[in-house]
């Protein structure tokens, strides 16, 4: 386009009002916070972050090590009363750190939406201290309440729950309830994670030597999704330590939880869960099974959700790759995939090939070949990280 007869003034406008253009019409915050902290590379995470005092509800990303997002924000209504929540009618939402344990309807078929997600109020923290109360849900505005006019629950002013729905992984996704959200710079949150990082490497590695010492025909001993969660009253450190051999992964979640006193923080609370032992062939057959529903129901942060925030495909980024996948399916329709005679490899400690043999289908196309997915992580936590397909069944052999 020839702009020699415009405005100057315009014109440079023009690019100006662009970049600005996002603030303009969505308002979005962008800034760090020292309540999310993720610690571990090939790590993909969300949580809800509520700032009661801006009545604000945030959606933050991270999907690498010392790295977070802002990716949405929604206006809510909370208490009315200002302060913790302690008691059962005292009109408060309570601060701290929070899962969500169950949604309405419960057992969601894949045709429904939730209405609603409730919370684990009274937590560990608030049952040791004695608060009471219960059911905090974080719900629709079914009443077009405003601002601080509910008895303490979490309302969405100008959106329906559903929003949500795609960032949340229950019983894995953390509320974080503040009463002012500390918003502090990027060298400032980098201290931050530095700080916690050589806290946590020290801290593991007396306790791998003490698991080495300690087991049989474990093979390896990794741990990973490292998180750390920040509040007020309480500290959150969560991470996976997974034993691996040939044949079978053991998990074990395990969550620390630290009390604030006298500025410091004390470990007060150390809960563990297993939450796997399978036969390896059968957790990786059936997260490619998953895969594929995912793929077939055409829900995108699902089907994003099962691939490392690496993976690029033939494409430049991770980016561009869920680019293509987007344009993919809002083209094709009826997509179904069959999935047979499924083969694995293990290839380091927590890392396989999976074969098998695949039929794909969608309006106006059809193939049918073999595919290979590398598989890295642990069950209940796997991601593909590279994938390629055959025409005919390739030279691999389980070794």
């Amino acid at each position: 386009m020839n702009y020699k007869h415009k405005n100057p003034i315009s014109i440079f406008l023009i690019p100006v009002f662009i970049l600005l253009f996002p603030i303009f019409i969505f308002g979005l915050e962008s800034f760090y916070t020292d309540s999310f902290l993720n610690l571990s590379s090939k790590n993909f995470q969300y949580a809800l972050l509520i700032d009661k005092s801006a009545n604000k509800l945030y959606i933050i990303e991270s999907n690498q090590a010392q790295q977070m997002e802002i990716l949405r924000e929604f206006k809510i209504s909370t208490g009315p009363e200002k302060g913790n929540k302690t008691q059962i009618g005292d009109k408060k939402t309570p601060e701290g750190i929070y899962y969500i344990t169950t949604t309405l309807p419960e057992n969601l078929t894949p045709e429904e939406k939730p209405t609603a997600y409730l919370l684990d109020y009274p937590n560990y923290m608030d049952k040791r201290k004695g608060y009471t109360g219960s059911n905090i849900w974080i719900q629709n505005n079914n009443l077009k309440q405003n601002n601080f006019q509910n008895a303490g629950c979490i309302y969405l002013l100008n959106e329906s729950i559903s929003v949500l729905e795609p960032f949340i992984k229950s019983p894995n996704t953390p509320v974080i309830i503040l009463n002012k959200c500390n918003h502090i710079s990027k060298n400032q949150y980098d201290q931050v994670w530095k700080n916690w990082k050589s806290k946590m490497d020290n801290m593991l590695k007396t306790e791998l030597r003490e698991g080495i010492t300690n087991t049989g025909d474990i093979l390896s001993i990794n741990y990973e999704n490292i998180m750390v969660y920040l509040s007020e009253y309480e500290q959150h450190v969560k991470f996976a330590k997974v034993h691996s051999n040939k044949k079978n992964v053991i998990t074990t979640l395990t969550t620390l939880i630290y009390e604030q006193q006298d500025n410091e923080y004390n470990l007060i609370k150390k809960l563990t869960k297993n939450l796997y032992t399978p036969d390896i062939n059968t957790a990786l057959s059936n997260f490619a099974i998953q895969w594929k529903y995912a793929w077939e129901s055409k829900n995108l942060e699902a089907y994003r959700n099962f691939y490392s925030s690496s993976y690029r495909g033939k494409y430049n980024s991770n980016t561009n790759w869920f680019e293509h996948v987007k344009t993919i399916f809002s083209i094709l329709q009826n997509i179904q995939v069959f999935l047979s005679e499924f083969e694995v490899k293990q290839i380091e400690s927590s890392k396989w090939e999976l074969l098998f043999k695949q039929y794909y289908s969608a309006t106006h196309y059809e193939d049918e070949g073999y595919k290979i997915l590398v598989i890295e992580g642990y069950p209940d936590n796997f991601k593909i990280t590279k994938e390629t397909w055959f025409k005919e069944k390739p030279n691999w052999e389980e070794e």
